[in-house]
Parts: structure tokens; sequence; C-alpha cells
């Protein structure tokens, strides 16, 4: 049986500590919490971008009121499309590839994906990216060039 390598304590500290100085400079809630984001849960990563959307305007446009409820967010399909829709607008957005499966996240799998996820959306606030073709793009139903998408 292969080993499985998990992260060094020092590689997570490193992880969570550039969530921190990117994301961390934009949003005050959901506190940014070292345990959450060692295995984030969905309403942490629900709460994160819809944070977002409501202080900064980035990804305006993305879901509709009824998807910025949490309620609405029951089952593993519906969960995994809201995480995918953000991650292709950040894709798009930044132009920079992420390989992060949605599924993979609401099972806490690959955290340290997730977070790379977390810093490149708090790069694109901090460095003024504008998600308005972005949003547009994913609406109409475009994918990144070899994207598979999950459900």
């Amino acid at each position: 049986m292969a080993a499985v390598n998990f992260p060094q304590l020092d590689s997570w500290d490193m992880i969570i500590k550039r969530t921190h100085v990117t994301l961390g400079k934009i949003i005050k809630k959901p506190p940014l919490k070292p345990e959450l984001l060692q295995k984030p849960p969905f309403r942490f990563l629900f709460d994160i971008i819809h944070e977002v959307i409501t202080t900064t305007g980035f990804m305006q446009g993305l879901y509709t009121d009824k998807e910025l409820t949490h309620g609405y967010y029951q089952d593993l399909p519906t969960k995994s499309l809201f995480l995918e829709k953000a991650l292709i607008c950040v894709i798009f957005t930044k132009g920079q590839t992420l390989r992060v499966n949605p599924l993979k996240i609401l099972c806490g799998l690959e955290p340290e994906r997730t977070n790379a996820f977390l810093q490149a959306l708090g790069i694109c606030l901090l460095e003024g990216y504008d998600s308005t073709t972005a949003v547009q793009r994913v609406l109409s139903g475009e994918r990144p060039y070899l994207y598979n998408p999950v459900i």
C-alpha cells in the first residue's frame, strides 16, 4: 500500500498564511480560521463567496437571489454547481488554470487546492480584476479549455 503524503505543519502554516494575506485582507467574515481552512465545509465557502459578492461586487450577477440563499443547497449536485460557477468565474477572470474539483471540495479532499482557489479569488480582489465578462461567459455555459464538469 502506498504511503499517503500529508502537508507538513510548516506547509499548512504557509498555505493558511497565503490565504490570509490575500483573501483575508478583503473579507472579515466569516473569519478565516485555520481549522476551517484545513477542511473547508460548504457553508464556510458559501459564506465567503456571498460576502465577496455583497462587499466587493466581484462576481455580481453570477447567482440568482435564490442561489444566494444558503437554504437552497440541500444536495450535492446543487452545492457542486454553486462552487463550479465560482471556480470557473475566477479562472476566466484571472486567466489562470485552477485544478480544483468541486466534488473533492465538498468531500473535504485536497484542501490545499481549495485554498489555492481562495487565494486566487483574493488576488483578483486585491488587484482589482473586473469579473463582468467572466460572469457573462459562465452564465452563457462557456467552460475553460480542458475543463471537465463534474456533474
